[in-house]
């Protein structure tokens, strides 16, 4: 059995191993291993542009999706670490798990069971549907 040492490396390897094999599905949305591949190192590019450093800190308060999947791989291939924030929570008990992980973003749905998505001060919030995840240097856009 192959042994990685990192969530991102085991990502790469299923990308290496399983190629054109749906990963995600999402609705009526389909990704293969090698487009799932692709999308996470432009995330992982977007979250790198943004300054998010070797073990900072990204909320997603946000609900289950591709996007979620790619921020989150993304995130970690950048060396970020995540925090998922429950998205049963309120404005309130999110901003306060927020704030106290540190966060230096925070990546929602907007419309999202019609919630008032806000961060502590200087915090951005960034939709998940905005185009960010693609938006990384080097991407095809």
């Amino acid at each position: 059995m192959t042994q990685w040492q990192t969530i991102p490396e085991m990502v790469c390897s299923a990308a290496e191993r399983f190629g054109d094999a749906e990963a995600i599905v999402d609705g009526s949305l389909r990704l293969t291993f090698a487009q799932d591949i692709d999308r996470i190192r432009c995330a992982a590019r977007a979250f790198v542009d943004l300054g998010v450093r070797n073990g900072e800190r990204v909320a997603i308060w946000a609900p289950n999706s591709a996007e979620w999947i790619i921020a989150a791989f993304g995130l970690l291939t950048a060396g970020g670490v995540l925090v998922p924030v429950n998205t049963r929570f309120k404005t309130e008990e999110a901003g306060d798990v927020i704030g106290r992980s540190g966060a230096k973003a925070v990546l929602v749905q907007k419309q999202f069971l019609g919630r008032d998505y806000t961060a502590p001060a200087g915090t951005p919030v960034i939709d998940l549907t905005s185009g960010f995840l693609s938006g990384g240097s080097r991407c095809a856009r």
